[in-house]
């Protein structure tokens, strides 16, 4: 039987599979603010996606 896949797993593939790139980045000990992975990441707090 198949592990099933986690939530970063899963967007993952759906980024990917129409030809998007692949820049997820998960905070196992999760993050404060949508700023807080802007500043870890150095991205744009516009890039952030909290999981839900």
């Amino acid at each position: 039987m198949a592990t099933p896949a986690s939530s970063v797993e899963r967007v993952r593939a759906a980024l990917l599979a129409p030809g998007h790139g692949d820049t997820l980045q998960a905070f196992p000990d999760g993050t404060r603010s949508p700023a807080e992975p802007q500043r870890l990441s150095g991205g744009q707090v516009a890039d952030v996606a909290e999981e839900g």
